[in-house]
């Protein structure tokens, strides 16, 4: 079967691009590019800027301040998921006002900067408070495999068995069940 040679074309547009100095920087221009991004911003002038990285900053410190209470970490998750779902539109609502709050237009059509500046930070909170709750999720089952063994170990049954073990009667009414934090 006569196809076209892909192989050939390959070789031409790699060829093509390094004979136009595409591969001559690499993976060593990471720094430089990164460099060029955080001095093109007017990190002094523009306010809005500031009053970004502040709030991420201040709901990094509540996530932190809350990390013991599961409700708390659950309602921020689903606040910051909104944030970062809505990021698309926040950008282009920036991208057609930004004359009335910024010196100069940072917000393209593809929203990279919107991306870095605003949704990256929140992405990685977002993967904290995951973690965070896997952690409280995990030592939660151990709290209660621990309490059904002590009431297994004092009452001569197993905890699977017993259909009482999760009435609120009982545990309000029997000293020898270790009570544990209830979430919900």
């Amino acid at each position: 079967m006569d196809g076209p040679d892909w192989n050939g074309f390959a070789k031409d547009v790699l060829k093509t691009a390094a004979s136009k100095g595409a591969f001559k920087h690499g993976y060593a221009s990471f720094y430089d590019v990164s460099m060029g991004f955080i001095h093109a911003v007017d990190w002094q002038r523009e306010r809005w800027l500031q009053v970004l990285l502040l709030g991420e900053v201040l709901v990094a410190f509540i996530a932190f301040v809350s990390r013991r209470n599961a409700k708390a970490q659950s309602a921020l998750f689903l606040m910051i998921s909104a944030l970062v779902f809505c990021g698309e539109m926040i950008n282009s609502l920036c991208q057609a006002h930004w004359v009335q709050f910024s010196t100069q237009n940072y917000f393209d059509s593809n929203g990279v900067f919107a991306g870095v500046i605003f949704s990256m930070p929140l992405l990685m909170l977002l993967f904290a408070i995951v973690a965070n709750l896997v952690y409280l999720s995990s030592e939660l089952l151990v709290t209660t495999k621990v309490s059904c063994f002590v009431v297994g170990v004092t009452r001569g049954s197993n905890c699977y068995r017993d259909s009482n073990f999760g009435s609120r009667a009982r545990r309000k009414t029997d000293p020898n069940i270790i009570y544990i934090y209830n979430f919900l």
